[in-house]
């Protein structure tokens, strides 16, 4: 069967062009009826007549995240609200008021880890000695919250299955966001809503004290997206900062007199791994339609838009697939926007030594009995920005 040349240009890559010219309309406005002829003026305006004062404008995050333009690709505005300089200025404010918790993800160390060929636990001491300077009170990692996540996801998986429903993991923020603007409400009905490991841990703090002041350090640049989403009026992440951006901070030359964790390794958490466990799925996952895409008998993992793109085509042909686990990133969070950079040539050996310090999550079923207690409450809910977008684009710059 041949295929159309626009379905064979579709996703052949995974870059997405960003729009030069900001396509949210911020100000309407009404257009003025003008009768007569015009009249033209030279070098300036008449004698008694004032230039309108012009009005700053400022595009904030939740607008970008509205608009019909760019999908991932607004990290100038991210950095701006969420990099170190506004870090380090609301620390220096709330510090005195509030408890600052940082949270990490293990992925995170282990891309420092490889970079400055430092073992996993003095890694973790380096970032919380750095955090502390900057005035962080605690550093903890998600492996409780991924827990919770786990056991959320695989009980939605049961229901599904009990549905004939294919079920879509919505820890992505990249992937949450696509669906939003580009695919709308039919999506949503596919989609977990069982929150990323990250969510759940704001939303825990929060409830336990809601003048936590909770940073996190993630792989993505997209978790910064994430962070802006709120929960009864809450935001459960305060601020969101990167792998890059934690390793510019960190003396890695200072000598350590004392190791903070036993840790030797760090845990990549995997719905997908986790279902195909409780199933008894013995066979691993398979390279199938592409090497970022992977199966193990109707549990399936695709990372990256171009398998994105083949989701989406999944879903509305009524795949057999029962479970996909979805990252817009290719080769997966590991390999996040945010991680320590690297050539092209060099990703292939750093993910390689990557997965030597993390191993499968492996459940603490002591957190069963939390994810229990709170498991109506880790719930996400989607806004349909399609509509939006279409509505805007009536305003676009053809």
């Amino acid at each position: 069967m041949s295929l159309s040349v626009g379905l064979q240009i579709a996703g052949v890559d995974d870059y997405i062009q960003q729009n030069l010219v900001c396509v949210m309309p911020l100000k309407e406005t009404p257009p003025q009826e003008h009768k007569g002829a015009a009249k033209i003026s030279l070098g300036g305006p008449e004698e008694g007549n004032e230039l309108p004062k012009l009005t700053k404008v400022t595009v904030r995050l939740e607008d970008c995240l509205a608009c019909s333009g760019c999908i991932t690709s607004a990290e100038t505005v991210l950095i701006e609200q969420q990099g170190l300089p506004e870090f380090r200025k609301n620390i220096k404010e709330l510090s005195k008021r509030k408890k600052v918790i940082c949270t990490i993800a293990d992925e995170c160390i282990a891309s420092m880890s490889v970079v400055h060929n430092q073992p996993f636990n003095v890694v973790w001491t380096r970032v919380e000695k750095a955090l502390k300077k900057e005035g962080v009170d605690e550093l903890r990692d998600l492996s409780q919250a991924q827990d919770i996540s786990l056991f959320g996801i695989y009980d939605e998986f049961k229901e599904y299955q009990k549905m004939n429903k294919v079920l879509l993991t919505s820890t992505c923020p990249g992937w949450v966001c696509y669906s939003e603007k580009m695919q709308g409400k039919w999506m949503f009905e596919y989609m977990s809503k069982v929150a990323s490991s990250m969510t759940i841990a704001g939303m825990i703090m929060k409830k336990q004290n809601s003048e936590i002041y909770h940073v996190s350090i993630q792989m993505c640049f997209d978790k910064k997206l994430e962070a802006t989403k709120t929960y009864n009026n809450i935001h459960v992440i305060d601020c969101v900062l990167t792998t890059s951006e934690i390793d510019s901070i960190v003396d890695w030359n200072e000598p350590i007199n004392e190791i903070t964790s036993t840790r030797m390794k760090g845990f990549i958490s995997s719905p997908a791994q986790y279902i195909a466990l409780m199933e008894q799925k013995k066979e691993p996952f398979k390279v199938t339609r592409n090497k970022d895409f992977l199966e193990n008998d109707g549990i399936a993992i695709a990372n990256g838009f171009r398998n994105i793109q083949n989701v989406v085509r999944f879903v509305k042909s009524k795949t057999k697939l029962q479970f996909i686990e979805v990252e817009a990133c290719p080769g997966g969070c590991i390999c996040g926007g945010g991680q320590i950079k690297c050539s092209p040539k060099e990703k292939d050996e750093r993910v390689k030594k990557m997965m030597e310090i993390l191993e499968p999550k492996v459940v603490d079923e002591k957190n069963k009995s939390i994810y229990e207690s709170i498991k109506d409450t880790i719930k996400l809910t989607f806004i349909d920005r399609k509509e939006s977008a279409q509505e805007n684009a009536l305003h676009l710059n053809w």
